[in-house]
């Protein structure tokens, strides 16, 4: 399955787990660890999804301050993908 098709579910991911993840990545001590995820999800754009989810700022908003070469689909795609590795711990440090 594509990374774009996925949902939550997918994931494993119940609306439970989704809303503990939202909280953990918006502390500021777990932020390199949530930019640690997003590097495995997508380094092209980890950035963008580490801040997204930390600061809840949404793609259109990003994309007013910033180029970014995905589609609103394929971001959201991956900002769940940076979400679900976040809260499984499955984590692939880079040196960047």
């Amino acid at each position: 399955m594509k990374t774009r098709d996925k949902s939550y579910d997918s994931y494993g991911l119940g609306e439970d787990d989704i809303e503990r993840a939202y909280s953990e990545c918006r502390r500021p001590e777990n932020f390199y660890l949530l930019f640690s995820a997003a590097q495995t999800a997508n380094p092209d754009i980890s950035v963008a999804l580490a801040f997204s989810l930390a600061y809840n700022v949404s793609y259109d908003k990003l994309e007013s301050w910033c180029y970014i070469p995905y589609s609103k689909g394929d971001f959201y795609a991956y900002r769940r993908k940076t979400l679900a590795i976040f809260l499984r711990g499955n984590i692939q440090l880079r040196l960047i």
